[in-house]
């Protein structure tokens, strides 16, 4: 009843007073000074009437609400706010007929941001309902890490030392490994496919939409530095196959956003970062689930004290709201405090608010390699905060934990040293996780006060400025905690599926001969302890329909596994797909995340023509073109008013490798549409492919090991034995102009060279579909620039049609198997070769004057092609469907 009474009032409850005008914060002041008239100045307007957060995180524990439930009555309190207030701001402003740009409204703080004429901000400033305007401004970069050397070594069946110093072997030996539990890393991306935590990167299992917050990335990734592969990796890595271990929590799982960087000219400003927050506390967009809400947040992220105009906000009250927010709702917000010690008072925004104990909950760094002593790293940064208060509230950080020569996961899979406090942060990160598995009925708060509070004391006595608290002990904190609290089982429970694996009929790239239908096989295992009994699937296409598959007949044994065949699957061509399959959740299963899997692959539209060409003048047309771009950053784009070939000013395609930093000679590539031949064309000689290519030496001495390198493939196999590389060049090969000049760009058409390759469709292709692949190989070198594709077939070429090629037929097609072949021309016969979807070679027979009768019954069902090769020279393709 109290719960329900709660729900009902509390927006009634929570609310503040009015302003009678605007408090100006310093900087606005400064800037509406120095404004011209048609300026636009960025601002946030924070509105007077608000939920007091603290006072509803009260009531709900006084009242008992479960920690599972917070989250959903703190989103509706302070979405009702937002929806209550702000409607009559965004109508002044849209009716005042002032200048303003990029209105966006908040509820995580309630909040408006807009970029108004200081006519507009003077005119908000006089609103009753505006408590006070503040500058939006870009000023919160990555905390940067010393990084050491970069390594491939793996310690095989070890654990490194920091995991030891803070007590996570010991909870280990409990059960305990975060199974179930889950991170968000607000950092710079994670790589999704590192293999310390490949498997348990929600982003491969489930949407994108609920699993990644893309700024900088549509698509989950990291930056250069490889910063948030790096905290993800020691929060909770473990490669399983060299028990690899990194990671604190082991078996939770990882969700993750990339809003920073290290370029200050990147910077965003904090109504981005607010956006984040906002996805956090529901990132499945269902106020009623809770399971999709993470347990902790890793910050790596903070102002730089050394750029910071003294006149902006030192204790900005609007990130205050967003963390106390975020805490109210259950979850633990971690920070590291920075790398600018060792003097006092470094601790900058927002590890220096303190409007609680743990409300910043800031993380110091010692060298956790020397067993027991932990004296701090130089570069922690130190409090106490500017902020105000007394007691405990002014010293910072709040504990510590290992940051220096941490060795956890970067790029391509591979290993590094790094020191910093934010490779400490995600220490306390993973030990949450631990207790949180331990204790899921208890806030973040409770887990973060259990770590302050059993924190073993370091440097001078009691806590300081230097170390907080002191070095953090999960296991001394799972103890404290033991006191007044119960903890439940480790997750090794009774109940738990796990969706390994979708099969499905196509590679990540599709094109050609499979056909728009396809029946997914999922493979289940239990690892429970129990023995299950039936199942209910759901799978969804894209943004489909919700499909159920239920077989109440199903046995599933304790520790085994099988595979379910599911209804077929249909879908469109020409598009991209993502399959989501998951598995309902069970009666008492801890661990609902691995439930889930996911698919994704990319149909390559298809072009029915004699030839094909492209100028680019369109743009690289999304439904013509496939780019692949692994890292999300720098790929082919089109570049305009640039000299052609023909001395005129046009367009082009690019690979602006000039200001392309990559990682480990990053492929990107441009591939064309699926070409497709008249079924009645037979090629009897070399297709032509010609291009123009520029590429600039960039001065007289410098080296190049840019490259471009170009492919004909059949059907989408990534087999080298099936692909044709027809151009390579790089190096000092791949200037058109070898002379270095201030021009980066063609000054005239003579700077372009025009390429020509020859390739055989017979030799190359087994079927008369074929796409070409442009790759751009990175090295950091100068611009590379192709244009004026064309590809030639036929007669223009001095190739030709047969007048009619050899006639043969098959049958039973579909069979099961067993086929007959017969055509009037036997005898001029050699061999007959079986190719199946991905142009490999599944079966060969020559063939003697008499036979006509195979057998392919120990072949999967699918579509195959038969060729017959002929003693003239040519061959002839049928379809073969095996059912």
């Amino acid at each position: 009843m109290k719960k329900a009474l709660l729900s009902i009032t509390l927006l009634a409850l929570f609310s503040t007073t009015f302003a009678q005008h605007a408090f100006l914060e310093q900087g606005v002041i400064e800037k509406l000074a120095s404004a011209d008239e048609n300026e636009l100045i960025p601002v946030f307007l924070v509105l007077a009437d608000a939920i007091d957060i603290n006072q509803l995180e009260l009531e709900m524990k006084t009242n008992k609400i479960p920690v599972s439930e917070r989250a959903k009555l703190v989103m509706q309190a302070l979405k009702a706010k937002a929806n209550h207030t702000q409607p009559a701001v965004t109508s002044f402003i849209e009716n005042s007929f002032l200048q303003y740009t990029q209105l966006q409204r908040f509820w995580i703080a309630n909040a408006i941001a807009l970029n108004a004429s200081a006519a507009l901000i003077n005119e908000l400033a006089d609103l009753e309902s505006i408590e006070r305007i503040e500058l939006n401004v870009a000023e919160y970069g990555l905390i940067e890490p010393e990084k050491g050397d970069k390594s491939e070594s793996k310690s095989v069946g070890g654990i490194e030392p920091g995991l030891a110093a803070i007590g996570a072997p010991e909870m280990w030996a409990l059960g305990y490994t975060g199974n179930g539990r889950m991170a968000l890393t607000f950092d710079t991306g994670a790589w999704p496919n590192h293999p310390a935590f490949e498997n348990r990167y929600l982003v491969n299992r489930m949407p994108y939409t609920s699993t990644w917050f893309g700024y900088d990335s549509p698509v989950p990734t990291d930056k250069s530095s490889s910063h948030g592969t790096h905290v993800s990796g020691t929060i909770l890595g473990l490669d399983t196959a060299t028990a690899d271990t990194i990671g604190v929590a082991f078996g939770a799982y990882l969700i993750a956003t990339d809003p920073i960087v290290s370029d200050l000219a990147l910077v965003k400003p904090l109504s981005e970062l607010m956006l984040g927050y906002e996805w956090a506390m529901n990132p499945d967009g269902d106020v009623d689930t809770s399971n999709d809400i993470p347990d902790v947040i890793n910050n790596s992220w903070g102002r730089n004290n050394s750029v910071v105009d003294q006149d902006w906000t030192t204790c900005p009250e609007l990130v205050s709201a967003v963390l106390t927010a975020v805490q109210a709702a259950g979850i633990a917000n971690v920070f590291s405090a920075g790398n600018e010690g060792p003097d006092p008072m470094t601790i900058s925004v927002p590890h220096n608010i303190n409007t609680g104990l743990v409300n910043s909950f800031t993380t110091g760094a010692v060298n956790g390699n020397l067993s027991s002593i932990w004296p701090i790293a130089e570069f922690s940064s130190r409090g106490p905060s500017l902020c105000g208060g007394e007691g405990s509230l002014l010293i910072k950080p709040e504990v510590s934990a290992p940051g220096v020569n941490v060795r956890s996961s970067v790029e391509n899979g591979g290993y590094a040293l790094y020191s910093g406090t934010s490779m400490a942060s995600p220490h306390v990160s993973g030990a949450i996780l631990l207790l949180k598995e331990a204790f899921p009925y208890l806030s973040g708060e409770d887990l973060m006060l259990a770590l302050y509070y059993s924190a073993t004391d370091l440097g001078p006595a009691g806590e300081d400025n230097t170390y907080g608290m002191g070095m953090i002990n999960v296991k001394d904190a799972f103890d404290y905690l033991s006191e007044s609290n119960v903890p439940v089982l480790p997750s090794s429970s009774e109940v738990d599926l796990d969706l390994v694996s979708i099969d499905y009929p196509t590679e990540d790239l599709q094109c050609g001969y499979t056909s728009n239908d396809f029946s997914p096989i999922i493979t289940v295992s239990n690892k429970g302890t129990d023995d299950l009994m039936g199942i209910t699937v759901y799978s969804q296409l894209n943004d489909g329909s919700i499909a159920t598959y239920t077989d109440d007949e199903i046995i599933l044994l304790a520790g085994s596994e099988m595979q379910i065949t599911l209804p077929e699957v249909l879908y469109t061509t020409a598009s991209d797909n993502e399959l989501h399959i998951w598995i309902e959740e069970l009666e008492n299963e801890f661990n609902s995340f691995n439930n889930h899997n996911i698919v994704r692959w990319r149909i390559l539209p298809v072009e029915g023509i004699d030839s094909f060409s492209e100028d680019f003048e369109n743009g690289i047309s999304a439904d013509r073109w496939t780019i692949i771009n692994p890292d999300s950053k720098t790929t082919w784009d089109t570049l305009s008013n640039i000299i052609q070939s023909n001395g005129e000013p046009g367009t082009a395609a690019w690979m602006d490798f000039r200001e392309y930093y990559p990682i480990a000679s990053q492929r990107d590539q441009l591939i064309t549409p699926l070409i497709t031949l008249p079924t009645d064309f037979n090629v009897v000689g070399p297709a032509v492919l010609s291009f123009d290519l520029f590429y600039r030496k960039g001065s007289s001495n410098n080296f190049t090991k840019d490259t471009l390198a170009i492919y004909v493939r059949q059907q989408c196999s990534e087999d080298p034995d099936y692909n044709s590389e027809i151009f390579r060049r790089g190096g000092n090969d791949i200037y058109t102009v070898n002379e270095g000049a201030f021009a980066l760009l063609p000054q005239s058409g003579e700077e372009w060279q025009n390429i020509e390759l020859e390739f055989d469709l017979i030799e190359a292709l087994f079927s008369p579909e074929f796409y070409i692949v442009f790759e751009g190989i990175n090295r950091h070198g100068n611009h590379l620039l192709i244009d004026n594709i064309n590809v030639e077939m036929g007669n223009d070429t001095g190739l030709s049609k047969r007048e009619k090629s050899i006639e043969f037929t098959i049958f039973p097609n579909p069979t099961k198997g067993i086929f007959t072949v017969e055509t009037e021309d036997f005898n001029k016969a050699e061999n007959l070769t079986v190719y199946d979807i991905y142009g490999r070679k599944v079966y060969q027979e020559a063939i003697p004057g008499s036979q006509n009768n195979f057998d392919l019954s120990t072949l999967v069902t699918g579509v195959y092609l038969v060729t017959i090769d002929w003693n003239d020279g040519s061959k002839s393709v049928k379809k073969l469907a095996i059912r």
